[in-house]
């Protein structure tokens, strides 16, 4: 059931570079979703909102014959999708803002593409994108853009298809990026979308030919202080996303061990790796017998290796645990937790002396443990 903690290897073998990644899903509401992949000790965190309350125009477009020679250039999509401005005002620049305010005002998003709709509605309008910026050498911002809008509102009412990737399907709206706004984000990067093989979905879902999606695609280092509030702002509780998620791994692991005296015996063995199968036998012994559950189990097991280990390294040589030792740290567990140790059943004709000398040293590593514990927390 539970698979082996990788041991330590000889010095002469290279270990070859680990390039697997993890990666979870979580959903934080009915239009908000994410997954969170980890490679390398860098996460990169895809979060997906649901853009279902604002207005889309849809209209057939010029490509039967624009997307074939004599024309060339842009492949268009079949049909032009234009999305109301007031997604730009209430889901974009507020991000911008917010970056802003958290890593300092001389941080801007770049605008990589969009295309906006000049005119009085869906019906007379004409297109500008941020290459005609280029061409009069003025270098598209989010904050040009909200600025842009806000003198010119009467006549920008949407935007519409930037680019259209045939190969992924994807109407690509928007795209914004920002590289290293501090030292723990490696990047932002922002995109509106539309996926063509999701339209089936949307129309069966909502009666309505498009989805359009809101990403943001965040890497980062990791967790400090400064991003947890970064993504909070976001809305997203990365914290206690991982929080549920180790807490839902942990009370599935306690069931399967508390259930199965061998499920126990082998998570202990794979996870504790100085432990010998007789060391593990004993410990399991004296849990199942006095009915501990897996978390009282788990910390003897956790004090007894450490104990082991410290000894080994000591006399440098193969070294057993001792009936007494595995009584000292079901002893200090009871302890620990608040029980009552007189109600211990524990094997005849041990040596207390030993035992009250192996409790000391336990309790010393139960310390370390527990500063370490408060470190990563």
């Amino acid at each position: 059931m539970f698979r082996s903690k990788e041991r330590s290897l000889p010095p002469y073998y290279k270990k070859k570079e680990d390039t697997k990644s993890k990666e979870f899903r979580a959903v934080l509401n009915k239009n908000t979703s994410l997954v969170i992949i980890e490679k390398r000790n860098q996460k990169q965190i895809l979060i997906k909102k649901e853009l279902l309350d604002y207005n889309l125009d849809i209209i057939a477009s010029e490509a039967p014959l624009k997307n074939f020679p004599p024309f060339g250039g842009e492949i268009y999509p079949f049909e032009f999708v234009v999305a109301e401005r007031a997604i730009l005002e209430q889901e974009i620049f507020p991000i911008n803002d917010i970056i802003k305010e958290l890593f300092g005002k001389n941080y801007d998003l770049k605008l990589k593409s969009i295309r906006l709709c000049i005119g009085s509605d869906e019906h007379e309008y004409v297109t500008i994108d941020e290459g005609d910026l280029k061409e009069v050498d003025i270098i598209p911002t989010l904050n040009g853009l909200k600025s842009f809008i806000q003198i010119n509102k009467k006549s920008v009412f949407g935007f519409t298809v930037r680019r259209y990737d045939s190969k992924k399907a994807n109407l690509i709206f928007f795209e914004c990026d920002l590289t290293n706004p501090i030292f723990d984000i490696l990047s932002i990067k922002i995109k509106i979308l539309a996926n063509l093989s999701q339209r089936g979905f949307y129309m069966q879902k909502h009666h309505r030919g498009y989805g359009l999606h809101l990403y943001y695609i965040i890497t980062v280092d990791k967790f400090s202080e400064t991003v947890i509030r970064f993504f909070n702002k976001l809305k997203i509780p990365i914290d206690l996303i991982y929080l549920k998620r180790k807490s839902s791994i942990h009370n599935w692991r306690t069931i399967e061990c508390e259930l199965d005296e061998k499920n126990l015996k082998n998570y202990l063995q794979f996870q504790y790796t100085k432990l010998s199968h007789m060391d593990v036998d004993k410990i399991v012994s004296i849990a199942i017998k006095n009915k501990f559950n897996f978390d009282l189990a788990n910390l003897m097991a956790e004090l007894l290796n450490k104990l082991k280990f410290d000894r080994v390294e000591i006399e440098d040589g193969l070294y057993s645990l001792d009936q007494e030792d595995i009584a000292a740290a079901a002893k200090l567990v009871v302890n620990y937790f608040g029980l009552n140790e007189n109600n211990l059943s524990l094997p005849s004709n041990l040596d207390f002396k030993i035992i009250k000398k192996s409790i000391d040293k336990l309790e010393e590593i139960l310390h370390h443990i527990e500063i370490k514990s408060n470190i990563y927390e």
